[in-house]
């Protein structure tokens, strides 16, 4: 017995990732599972099941490595790795992930600073900020989501400080933190 491949497509461009094995015998006993995962991360385990198909759902679009696996009726045991990307053209449905992002402060004047980030989100999107001042764990200021990817804030007195802003879209939520800034008043 021996995975001769695996198929995989969005059957609706909705994220419905259809995974089907092939392989070179056929044979009643066979049993089929997947796993899917997503940066390295496990978000899909399947139980062996009689058809040599199934039907996920992804989150956003992306790479997904799919692990297809087969048993016999003998526990014998293959397996076939593989990926699926899912972009607007394969899923257009499906909405893009959070992207990487490096929180910016700049000083406008006196104490003033505007906190800004460069990424392509999606209109739903909301974006929160929390101020930070250097060796204290707990933020010194925490500013309401919004929907602009920049917002103002006024320092009330000098020091080193990190921002860290919150991403909300989808129903998925990141956050990224900036390298240490020094404000003089």
């Amino acid at each position: 017995m021996e995975i001769t491949g695996v198929e995989l497509f969005d059957l609706y461009g909705d994220g419905t990732l259809v995974i089907k094995t092939n392989v070179d015998t056929e044979d009643k006993s066979l049993r089929y599972t997947w796993y899917v995962s997503e940066n390295r991360e496990l978000f899909y385990k399947g139980k062996y099941q009689e058809k040599p198909f199934t039907a996920i759902q992804l989150k956003h679009q992306g790479t997904y490595t799919v692990k297809a696996f087969v048993m016999d009726g003998d526990k014998n045991k293959a397996e076939f790795l593989t990926k699926f990307r899912a972009t607007k053209r394969t899923s257009p449905k499906l909405p893009q992930p959070i992207p990487q992002v490096t929180p910016s402060a700049t000083r406008i004047s006196g104490a003033f600073w505007q906190f800004s980030i460069d990424a392509a989100l999606e209109k739903d999107a909301k974006i929160a900020w929390y101020v930070y001042q250097e060796d204290q764990p707990n933020p010194i200021a925490k500013l309401p989501y919004a929907r602009e990817k920049e917002t103002i804030y006024q320092f009330e007195k000098p020091g080193n400080y990190a921002v860290k802003v919150f991403i909300v879209q989808n129903g998925e939520k990141k956050s990224f933190l900036s390298s240490l800034f020094t404000v003089t008043l």
